[in-house]
């Protein structure tokens, strides 16, 4: 038959063993930690010792190391006076550490002392320690008679040491029961100690927020040094030059375009890193740029921009547009912007612009992105009017295009245009690409769309087939044109009618040719003499008139290499316009 096991609660003599040994500790360890506090701050003047400490004590309470019910304590509420009787062994040993002039221990306050230091200092630590012991790491109250004798004696020469009458010690140990009295002790010390692990609980959330607090100051100190090593790259903003492009968009145009696009920067298997529109002036890339920057952004996926300005140095120079996107690309990426500024910081401060166009490219982007994890889908950049990006006679990008993309991780995308220039198609021919062709039905179909829409309010319905009709053919394919005369028209007729369209083209086909004319003045310092010898000696030719004829015609220095540069470029510039 099963036996009955006794019931936890039950007393027995090693539960008395308990109670004595608590009651030891609680009454006669606060009896004697009073005592000694008392020494160094009679309670004659105990209110005056400690509004001298009060700094010391206030910066424990702010600490969380004393708590509210400890504090009014030493400072009752309304004026009262202290009494070193209301305070429970916890805040007497907190007073006798902190404001008794006391040094601890050699092995602290919260350890337990060697056995051969008996000093004042050592016994305060060993009540420390055995109280700590007996209530807050045990699993029960009741002792057997050996650890019980040993406990007994080592706390009781502690306290011994401290002041406490040996025959009061006696006394209790003589005592048989006593466990009423143990338990309303027992449930004050608990009382006590509940305070104290909530102040601990306080204290850790406190330390928690300090920490959180710390680690966002050392994020905001890593960041602005990040941003200080960044300052170094030259930054071009392109949200105006977007927004005017954009300005100039019809949607509903460019559709299978964007279409490729999209497919190709899907296409995780993809080897090709850059996706080439290319078309004659007038086409519209700028504006198919403009557009791709707007949705990828949308999306997510447009990590940086630069638009090449032929009337513009700056935007034109390759190392500035390397570095723009760098830039633009750290603000999108946060691990690429780490590295990044790793990369750079082991520069050793040399300038980046003495550096060759693609030592610029391999610092800039080949370093610090073979460090990059794959972000699970491709990511896209987009370069327009990449035939603009020359710099001194050369178009050095275009070398690092055709020989450095590939290096980059595959999720890395470039979408580029360009005009299909003499110098740059062999470059770009290896990159497939996407070719925007004046005599293309979807090209025409396109710029009739744009101008249905545009004009539609201007042109008198019975006559609006015919001038769309008559619009797309002098367009000839050329967006830019279409542009030009849809603003033009706008501006100077109320009514658009086919006795007025003949009238008005000639000055729409003018501004287009003459923006290019400008250019080559500017830029290749070809005076308008020079230029219209030029044409009538072309007009004239029955073949293709020699390189070295054509630069006596243009330049006056015409034997020097840069001379030699400058016509190629004008030959190139002009075959634009004239195929």
């Amino acid at each position: 038959m099963a036996t009955v096991a006794p019931s936890p609660l039950a007393s027995s003599p090693e539960k008395t063993n308990g109670n004595k040994l608590s009651r030891l500790l609680i009454d006669g360890g606060t009896t004697v930690l009073r005592n000694v506090f008392d020494h160094y701050h009679p309670p004659g003047n105990l209110a005056s010792d400690l509004n001298s400490n009060y700094s010391i004590l206030n910066k424990l309470l702010r600490k969380r190391v004393l708590n509210g019910h400890q504090w009014d304590k030493l400072f009752p509420p309304g004026g009262g006076v202290p009494d070193s009787n209301t305070f429970d062994i916890t805040l007497l040993f907190l007073l006798l550490t902190n404001i008794c002039g006391l040094s601890p221990p050699l092995t602290g306050w919260h350890t337990k002392p060697s056995p051969g230091d008996n000093s004042l200092e050592a016994n305060l630590a060993r009540v420390k320690f055995f109280r700590n012991e007996l209530y807050g790491h045990v699993t029960s109250t009741a002792f057997d008679a050996a650890i019980f004798s040993s406990l007994w004696q080592e706390i009781s020469a502690a306290l011994l040491s401290l002041g406490l009458d040996q025959a009061e010690i006696d006394r209790l140990k003589a005592e048989s029961g006593g466990e009423e009295d143990y338990l309303d002790a027992l449930f004050e010390w608990a009382d006590s100690d509940v305070e104290i692990k909530t102040e601990l609980k306080d204290i850790r959330q406190s330390q928690a927020k300090i920490q959180e607090v710390l680690q966002l100051k050392e994020d905001r100190r890593k960041e602005d040094k990040e941003n200080e090593v960044l300052k170094k790259l030259a930054v071009v903003d392109t949200k105006k030059v977007i927004q005017t492009h954009l300005d100039k968009y019809q949607e509903g145009t460019r559709i299978s375009v964007f279409e490729k696009i999209e497919l190709w920067l899907n296409d995780r298997t993809s080897k090709n890193r850059v996706m080439v529109i290319s078309g004659d002036a007038g086409m519209g890339k700028s504006v198919i740029s403009a557009v791709v920057c707007q949705r990828m952004r949308h999306a997510g996926r447009l990590t940086g921009s630069h638009f090449c300005q032929h009337n513009k140095a700056r935007p034109r120079n390759p190392k500035i547009m390397l570095q723009s996107l760098a830039y633009q690309l750290s603000e999108f990426l946060p691990p690429y912007k780490r590295e990044l500024v790793k990369a750079l910081s082991r520069n050793l401060g040399e300038d980046i612009n003495n550096l060759e166009v693609g030592e610029v490219f391999e610092l800039l982007f080949e370093e610090p992105l073979i460090n990059i994890d794959d972000p699970g889908r491709s990511l896209l950049m987009v370069i327009d009017a990449l035939d603009e990006s020359e710099y001194k006679g050369r178009n050095e990008l275009l070398d690092v295009m055709a020989n450095q993309f590939r290096t980059l991780p595959g999720w890395v995308r470039f979408c580029v245009t360009t005009r299909p220039e003499i110098n740059n198609a062999d470059h770009l021919k290896k990159f497939n690409p996407v070719l925007l062709e004046q005599d293309d039905e979807e090209n025409a179909g396109d710029i009739r769309l744009f101008l249905e829409r545009q004009l539609c309010n201007v042109i008198q319905s019975s006559f609006q087939e015919v001038v769309i009709d008559a619009l797309v053919r002098k367009a000839a394919g050329h967006f830019l044109y279409a542009y030009l005369m849809v603003d033009f028209i706008k501006e100077n007729v109320l009514l658009l009618t086919p006795e007025e369209l003949g009238r008005i083209l000639p000055s729409g086909v003018s501004s287009v040719y003459q923006s290019y004319f400008e250019r080559l003045e500017n830029e290749l310092k070809i005076g308008e003499d020079q230029f219209l010898t030029f044409l009538s000696a072309l007009a004239a030719a029955r073949e293709p008139l020699p390189l070295d004829f054509v630069s006596k015609m243009l330049i006056a220095d015409s034997k020097s290499p840069s001379s030699h540069r400058k016509v190629r470029k004008a030959i190139e510039s002009i075959s634009i316009l004239l195929p």
